[in-house]
């Protein structure tokens, strides 16, 4: 819905390209604490799954495809709805400048 309602979209060299790190952290730092977020939820997932073992019919191979399909589903998932939402940001500086003050 964002990439139909938004009136611009970004270059994709700030999409795929660029690196904008006001943080002061090192890249690998900010890269390694963005990934709490998306962590928790996979592990939000998993833990739903994992609570199905004693109901399920064949566990071992019926918990393995669940587990196995929540993580592809979320990837899949997570970088569409990434990838959206960064071609759409209007005004980066904006974004920047409430993020980090």
């Amino acid at each position: 819905m964002c990439l139909i309602r938004s009136p611009t979209k970004q270059d994709s060299a700030l999409v795929w390209a660029r690196l904008d790190n006001n943080t002061g952290w090192s890249d690998a730092m900010c890269f390694i604490t963005g990934l709490v977020g998306p962590g928790w939820a996979i592990c939000a997932g998993l833990d739903s799954t994992m609570h199905l073992v004693e109901e399920a019919k064949s566990p071992r191979r019926t918990v393995s495809r669940a587990i196995v399909a929540t993580v592809s589903i979320s990837l899949v998932t997570g970088i569409l709805y990434m990838t959206a939402i960064v071609y759409c940001i209007q005004d980066l500086e904006s974004v920047v400048s409430t993020a980090t003050g």
